[in-house]
């Protein structure tokens, strides 16, 4: 059988440092497939991206909103030179520019939505295949998608993450870390995730009460400068020992410094990259001043929205700090890592979802909805 070729798309929005989790996610896939699948990527949009700075089979391709009147016909020109089987793209205004693509060249587009809200609207862009990181979005599609076109639900898609000692040591050695109880928080810094700000704090105000020899890290990149002076303000007025790292050194796969946290503080595909390293990880929840401990009883609920700070969990039960502090609360993260998280699991199902994919008919009034949504 001849070798499927596909092309992964992937944009950069205007505000966008084009380091969101989506990124990481194409990476790990397309990096499991490696060996398995001729691929290559393209990123669209206003800036290049540096998560696929040491990957060969990449491109970027400038495509601002308006751009795409004039400058199609030169990436069509690249696509065809590339010549696809498959498109496979990882947001909605890489989708619009495959759908486009797929009218001149006829190429069965593969598209995934990675977690979020569904929205208000019943409106979905058409593909001829989808792929779901989360439950929430999976039941959302199979409702409001037409029957025939396949919808699969594939949470995994992290690798495990790798120890690397020389970065955690010059990273204790910058900021003076020797045996303190760690807590961290990996995020971006912007208003959007306020609320996982706020329950870091109070979970940490606990354990610091408990045990003064303890220090909570916010680590990220500073998308709102006034929220970031902000906090700033806040932590002062805590007093606590709060640290916020955002030179680009540890910013960047800021993954890379987990293994040095004893709990880590969580959403999205970073409860999935901590858990392949067996940690302590909580999980905000909208309906709790703390966030939540992940284990057995809460798994279900909050891995149905993807360990989004918009989960609910119903029976919020007490902390038990003293546990947490002598690191036992850990109620084996690693299993669910292994079971639901691990990319390298299901390499053959997506080698799967591009043999069989089959164009479907592409309704125009859809489309016409899909190119007012790229061009806000």
């Amino acid at each position: 059988m001849k070798e499927k070729k596909i092309l992964f798309l992937i944009y950069t929005s205007k505000y966008s440092s084009g380091g969101g989790g989506h990124f990481y996610s194409l990476k790990s896939i397309s990096k499991s497939l490696d060996s398995k699948l001729n691929y290559q990527i393209i990123n669209l949009g206003y800036a290049k991206t540096k998560v696929f700075k040491d990957t060969e089979k990449f491109q970027f391709f400038l495509l601002k909103k308006w751009d795409i009147i004039y400058r199609f016909f030169s990436l069509l020109k690249i696509v065809r030179n590339i010549n696809p089987d498959v498109i496979h793209a990882f947001d909605s205004k890489s989708l619009f520019v495959a759908r486009s693509l797929s009218f001149f060249l006829n190429i069965n587009i593969v598209s995934t939505k990675c977690g979020g809200p569904n929205g208000n609207s019943k409106y979905i862009s058409t593909a001829d295949s989808f792929i779901l990181f989360s439950k929430e979005n999976f039941e959302f599609y199979s409702k409001f998608t037409n029957d025939r076109i396949p919808k699969f639900l594939l949470p995994n898609r992290i690798e495990e993450v790798k120890v690397d000692n020389s970065h955690i040591q010059n990273f204790k050695k910058k900021y003076n870390i020797n045996d303190e109880l760690l807590v961290l928080r990996i995020s971006r810094f912007n208003p959007y995730y306020n609320l996982t700000f706020i329950q870091t704090i109070n979970l940490f105000k606990q354990i610091h009460y408990k045990n003064k020899n303890s220090r909570l890290l916010f680590i990220g990149t500073i998308q709102s400068q006034e929220y970031y002076e902000n906090l700033k303000l806040l932590i002062l007025k805590e007093n606590l020992p709060i640290d916020l790292i955002t030179i680009e050194e540890f910013t960047h796969n800021a993954k890379k410094l987990l293994p040095i946290a004893d709990i880590v503080i969580a959403t999205g595909r970073g409860v999935m990259e901590a858990a392949s390293l067996n940690k302590i990880i909580f999980c905000p929840v909208t309906n709790s001043k703390f966030p939540v401990a992940l284990n057995k009883n809460t798994f279900n609920l909050l891995f149905s929205m993807n360990f989004s700070e918009r989960s609910i969990v119903n029976e919020i039960s007490s902390i038990d700090f003293e546990r947490i502090i002598k690191k036992k609360e850990n109620q084996y993260t690693r299993y669910f890592f292994d079971k639901y998280f691990n990319v390298n699991n299901v390499s053959n199902k997506y080698l799967a979802i591009y043999s069989n994919v089959k164009k479907h008919r592409q309704n125009p009034l859809n489309y016409l909805i899909n190119l007012i949504r790229f061009l806000k």
